[in-house]
């Protein structure tokens, strides 16, 4: 119950930075779990939503065209040998399936392409690939391209949630290292006592705030919070809880 209502704390209670900071040990670990728990919740929402619009509005409208295509001795086999454009409802060719490879600059806006002997994804003008023989189970007799095609639910209950956790507790291990140094840095200062574990610990509590107002946004508009006003949130609370700290033990000197 404490980790829980240090969730609603984070947003500026000294005492319970203090409580963690002194007082937290594999509650810590708990706690950096939980949180990015509720990080990847709001992309698991976000990408999944994205992912339902793709297949309603463009896959699933083209896989009839698929349904004679075959990989066979690590290519692809397309009827005739003809090459398959996917278009989405508004007419926009979003895959292609040919037995050549794909010259993505000729076809733009293409999301991905079963080529020759390999699958390509396409993001941001990079291209992400493997070969169809790096598939260990794949029948060399040939093997229905759809099977190939993992179920939606699949996608949308597994696949998307652990990929997103993956992406997720990276980014807030990276977040907390860096506020880390920054807190540490402002204790050497104002509160030479605290120490460097301490400080991690209020750095990583010091996240959640961000995170619970990104998971929102992205929850309910899909909307990324930018990583300045991330780092702003955080590094303003850092500085704002080890000063109240700084003063406390002051006052806690002058009574004693």
């Amino acid at each position: 119950m404490e980790i829980i209502s240090t969730i609603f704390k984070s947003f500026g209670s000294i005492a319970a930075y203090r409580n963690a900071a002194y007082n937290w040990k594999w509650k810590a670990v708990l706690y950096f779990i939980i949180v990015t728990l509720i990080s990847s919740a709001g992309t698991s929402i976000m990408v999944s939503k994205a992912f339902e619009n793709f297949y309603e509005n463009s896959l699933k409208p083209a896989m009839p065209k698929l349904e004679n295509v075959e990989i066979k001795d690590g290519k692809i086999k397309t009827p005739g040998g003809t090459d398959i454009e996917l278009k989405s409802k508004d007419g926009k060719t979003f895959a292609v399936v040919t037995e050549k490879y794909v010259d993505a600059n000729k076809l733009g806006g293409l999301v991905f392409a079963f080529e020759n002997d390999r699958f390509t994804a396409y993001q941001n003008g990079r291209e992400t690939s493997f070969r169809f023989e790096d598939i260990g189970d794949l029948d060399p007799g040939g093997e229905k391209l759809l099977s190939l095609f993992p179920k939606v639910d699949e996608v949308i209950w597994a696949v998307i949630p652990a990929v997103a956790f993956t992406m997720v507790l990276i980014m807030n291990l990276m977040y907390v290292g860096l506020l880390s140094v920054a807190a540490i840095i402002l204790s050497a200062s104002l509160m030479p006592s605290l120490g460097a574990a301490r400080c991690i610990k209020i750095a990583m509590i010091s996240i959640t705030p961000p995170i619970i107002i990104n998971t929102l946004l992205m929850a309910a508009v899909s909307e990324v919070m930018p990583d300045y006003i991330y780092a702003l949130i955080s590094g303003g609370i850092i500085w704002f809880v080890i000063s109240g700290m700084r003063k406390q033990e002051i006052q806690d000197g002058e009574t004693a």
